[in-house]
């Protein structure tokens, strides 16, 4: 598009995702330093969208209320755990991130496998797309995984 510009933000963001890979050690300190700004609040989110996914579950598969009340209580305990790690150990914060949000996705896919009743396909549609996302955006898998639970609450079953 002709005389399109993109905001200096989006640039500056661009900018620092393409810095060069010997300039590594130099932009870590400041990694470290947002992620660990920003991590409550992006483990606050999943913590809120898995209560609300929790309790769409509840009302509309009664029958899964063990499994569920299992993985909601899984998905607060594994991102406060996180939280206490990442205070008590901050220059090991982005592996600590990593790992727990890889737990959480893990959880996630074991709740879908098991109340799917063992049929993969069934219990991992739509779970790819998220897997990976999970590591890197931890926030929007979680509200993606919240929205898809919510729509699907108010779906009539198949």
């Amino acid at each position: 598009m002709p005389g399109f510009r993109l905001p200096p933000a989006i640039l500056a963001g661009f900018r620092s995702a393409m810095a060069p890979a010997d300039a590594g050690a130099d932009y870590q300190p400041e990694r470290r330093r947002r992620f660990l700004a920003n991590a409550p609040w992006a483990f606050a989110v999943a913590m809120v969208c898995a209560t609300i996914t929790t309790a769409f579950e509840l009302v509309r598969f009664p029958e899964r209320r063990g499994w569920a009340l299992a993985s909601e209580a899984a998905f607060l305990v594994v991102p406060t755990l996180a939280l206490v790690l990442l205070r008590a150990f901050p220059q090991r914060s982005i592996g600590i991130g990593i790992a727990a949000t890889n737990l959480l996705g893990l959880i996630l896919n074991l709740y879908h496998a098991v109340v799917a009743g063992g049929n993969a396909v069934f219990a991992h549609f739509g779970l790819p797309a998220l897997v990976p996302s999970e590591a890197v955006f931890p926030s929007a898998a979680a509200l993606l995984s919240c929205a898809r639970l919510a729509i699907n609450a108010f779906s009539p079953s198949r």
